[in-house]
């Protein structure tokens, strides 16, 4: 309807037009689920919006704008008298390539709470003229640089401006922002440190991932009591990490590639029983861990490698339930000991920690001066066995997914001419792969590295004459490796659309 010259047909009706009410509808951050005046906003019937307390718009009055489904991206600049339509409290334009900046006649807007202007290409200084009567800000993915201006925007409860080039330092102002749940600001270029925020008691998510701020880390359970993710990775930050009393809410922190030096122990015993993921990696954190990690019962994912550990991983966590491959590998899922490698610095499905003679010092090291790595090497001997090529192969695309009929691969006590979809000849070596039932790469679309797909190392099965993979879930590059295979006669990928 929107290229339509038809008098007849109602601006109400065009796609991604709503007229007349103030519900939230999906939203981004969905701000009023748990307001109590949600249930009572302009709904068509009522005359006054429970949430403002003003009239609700007459029913012909477009309220929201919500372009997201077009199936087109739409081009060009941001209308300058957008602001004449007067009841409008939603505009969605995200994922689209709208350039030039934001209008200065935006800060006329009179009801706007909503604006998602991401995923664009919009550029030059941070807008000074956003509205006050904004609740949620999503302008990430854009090009907007200069320092940050949100001296206005105290009503927010949701604010994004992540993987700009945003520069200088984050002002006070977002301590003035006493309903803000999600502070987003990565991938920017912001210095200095990290101000007191003040009293953010709805504060849930802090972001602040990819930039350059320094200093030490401030104790957040001060401001923000109900805080719940806390990512500062790769800065500059120094110091000790501590705080956290009263945090019983804190879920996910990551602080990794940084200059931290060490961690007191009250930072164990105050996050250690709420947290389910913590990663401390790429750090400079000296000392032994201590028995205070046992207060991390709900973990679920910690990384605490390339740092200088020194001493062993207590029994506590190398007996984690919670930690992948503890069953498999005990503490060197935690951490690889000293004198051992592995490229992430902990034993994972690719292999073992492998001996390195030129580390003895630290814990969790990820390389070794004087020996490479040989992903696969289950056994340690510096050389694939068919069997290991083929446990590769199960676990780069994400074998745990492909049918409980497979899961012997993953098992090295199982021969390989005993897995389903192998074949061999006389002498035991492999000569064919069919796998026409196997569900590769399951869920690779949505996480990439879930599926790293053919790996190279499938030329070293040297009797292979038969490789058949139908799936169109298999996603990577074909590996040109397989031309090394001398004796293949039949190759068939003919459903493996991905590759």
């Amino acid at each position: 309807g929107w290229m339509s010259d038809d008098p007849t047909v109602s601006h109400c009706n065009w796609v991604g037009v709503t007229c007349g009410f103030t519900t939230l509808g999906q939203g981004r951050g969905q701000v009023m689920d748990d307001h109590d005046n949600a249930k009572n906003r302009c709904d068509g019937e009522r005359l006054i919006d429970g949430w403002t307390g003003r009239p609700c718009p007459p029913p012909d009055s477009i309220t929201k704008i919500d372009l997201v489904q077009l199936g087109v991206r739409l081009v060009g600049k941001l209308p300058e008298n957008l602001y004449m339509l007067r009841n409008l409290h939603r505009l969605n334009l995200m994922g689209n390539r709208i350039n030039g900046g934001i209008p200065e006649s935006f800060g006329m807007f009179e009801k706007l709470e909503f604006l998602d202007l991401s995923q664009n290409e919009l550029r030059g200084p941070f807008p000074k003229h956003l509205p006050s009567t904004l609740t949620e800000l999503w302008l990430e993915r854009n090009v907007f640089h200069g320092e940050l201006h949100l001296e206005n925007l105290t009503s927010l409860n949701y604010l994004d401006v992540s993987n700009n080039r945003i520069e200088g330092s984050i002002t006070s102002d977002v301590g003035k922002m006493a309903s803000l749940r999600s502070l987003v600001m990565g991938g920017n270029n912001l210095t200095y440190t990290i101000p007191e925020f003040g009293s953010m008691a709805k504060l849930r998510v802090i972001d602040l991932t990819n930039n350059e701020l320094t200093g030490t880390i401030p104790d957040f359970s001060t401001c923000c009591p109900h805080l719940t993710d806390l990512y500062l990775g790769h800065n500059h930050f120094e110091g000790q990490i501590h705080g956290f009393q009263g945090q019983h809410y804190i879920h996910r922190v990551s602080l990794n590639f940084n200059k931290l030096t060490s961690i007191h122990d009250d930072f164990y015993h105050y996050a250690g029983s709420s947290l389910k993921e913590l990663d401390l990696s790429y750090n400079l954190i000296t000392g032994t861990l201590p028995s205070t990690v046992s207060y991390m019962e709900n973990l679920r994912y910690l990384n605490l490698t390339e740092n200088k550990f020194s001493g062993s991983v207590p029994k506590y966590l190398c007996q984690h339930k919670g930690l992948q491959n503890t069953e498999k590998y005990g503490c060197d899922a935690v951490m690889c000991e000293r004198g051992t490698f592995h490229p992430s610095g902990s034993a994972t499905g690719i292999g073992p920690c492998a001996i390195c003679p030129d580390n003895e010092m630290f814990l969790g090291q990820t390389t070794c001066p004087s020996k490479d790595f040989l992903i696969g090497d289950m056994d340690g001997n510096g050389v694939l066995s068919e069997r290991e090529v083929l446990r590769l192969f199960y676990i780069y695309t994400n074998g745990p997914e492909w049918g409980a009929e497979f899961q012997p691969w993953v098992d090295m006590s199982t021969e390989s001419c005993s897995l389903k979809g192998i074949s061999c000849n006389s002498d035991h070596r492999v000569t064919g792969i069919v796998l026409v039932d196997a569900n590769f790469c399951v869920g690779a679309k949505k996480h990439p590295s879930l599926c790293l797909g053919i790996p190279s190392e499938i030329s070293l099965l040297r009797k292979l004459q038969i490789l058949q993979l139908k799936s169109n879930s298999l996603i990577s590059t074909l590996p040109t490796e397989i031309g090394k295979l001398k004796n293949l006669i039949h190759l068939d990928l003919s459903d493996c659309t991905s590759l």
